[in-house]
């Protein structure tokens, strides 16, 4: 048996990650190809593996939703390499009218599904549409496909698209007149290079309707549903009064906070700085910045979940700010 991780994790109703792989056995000179749910232990999670008809092409074909609008993954949705697509509750019970296969567009099989299926919510009809791209490789082309949960396709979908895939779509109101726009890059095969941007008329840009935007979860690329690492400010504010004068690092803003709190700080010359968190027993839970930086007044903020990677439980925390020649300490403190 070989297993591969798909490199996406999900945070599930028991308050634990569950991690997405893929295994594949032979026997004599048949194929059998499995989807496992994972515990942070390595354990397969009670209702796993599921069969898959096809191979799956690693990260870029698994991905978990949060379809019901709760704080955890409820739906596991995956493709394999014949055009299947697949959607599993939690327990591994399959939802109706999965798993079904795109359209062909390759011969006596469909054509390799090439990215991460990017969920739309449809509130209205009270159902998800998936976005996947398949490639065509013999022709260096690929098709875009929008199919309903029920299995149905969009009534523009697929359409064609030169070149094979460079990057999974993602969607954004890039006009910020609240319509969603989809964007994808492409690369033929004589190193030319598409970027395409679709307008969808009619449904509008959210959160509740796009809570994945882009492949792997997010721009930082780690796959973990929902999880928002946050931006780390790196842009030097000057006092009204100039540059500080000395080294300070301020005590924490809100403080005790649950799910974020933002670390304020002053560096007096350009230095290499970090600014790392600890938990009572002294082990580093966190690294917000580590970089040199020029003297000015910064800001960062800290997401326990996000960037610690699992989920710490409530107490005291140390903030620590260290240069060349200083170190600050604050206490924070984490309530749930």
């Amino acid at each position: 048996m070989y297993v591969l991780p798909l490199g996406a994790i999900g945070k599930f109703p028991d308050d634990d990650f569950k991690v997405l792989a893929f295994g594949t056995s032979r026997y004599i000179n048949v194929y059998n190809y499995y989807f496992y749910l994972l515990n942070p232990l390595g354990g397969v999670v009670e209702g796993w593996p599921k069969e898959l008809e096809g191979p799956m092409m690693g990260r870029q074909s698994a991905a978990f939703i949060n379809y019901k609008n709760q704080k955890f993954s409820d739906i596991v949705i995956a493709g394999d390499r014949w055009g299947y697509l697949y959607a599993w509750e939690n327990d591994g019970t399959s939802l109706p009218k999965f798993p079904f296969t795109l359209p062909s567009i390759n011969g006596p099989f469909p054509s390799d599904l090439m990215s991460v299926p990017i969920p739309y919510h449809d509130l209205e009809n009270g159902e998800f549409v998936l976005f996947t791209y398949q490639s065509q490789t013999k022709n260096d082309t690929g098709y875009v496909n929008a199919s309903r949960s029920n299995g149905e396709q969009m009534w523009w979908s697929p359409f064609k698209v030169n070149g094979l895939a460079a990057s999974t779509p993602a969607f954004a109101d890039l006009e910020n007149d609240g319509t969603v726009e989809m964007v994808m890059a492409t690369k033929t095969a004589g190193q030319i290079n598409y970027l395409y941007v679709w307008e969808f008329p009619g449904i509008p840009y959210d959160k509740q309707r796009f809570p994945w935007p882009v492949g792997n979860a997010n721009r930082w690329n780690t796959g973990e549903f929902g999880f928002e690492p946050s931006d780390t400010v790196i842009v030097s504010v000057q006092n009204e009064n100039g540059l500080p004068t000395k080294i300070k690092l301020y005590q924490n803003y809100p403080n005790p906070f649950n799910a974020s709190t933002k670390i304020k700080y002053d560096i007096d010359r350009n230095t290499k700085v970090r600014l790392s968190v600890y938990n009572i027993l002294g082990q580093e839970v966190a690294v917000l910045v580590d970089a040199e930086q020029r003297a000015g007044t910064y800001e960062a903020v800290w997401n326990p979940s996000a960037s610690s990677g699992r989920v710490l439980p409530s107490g005291v925390y140390y903030a620590q700010l260290e240069t060349a020649e200083n170190t600050n300490v604050k206490k924070l403190i984490l309530m749930k």
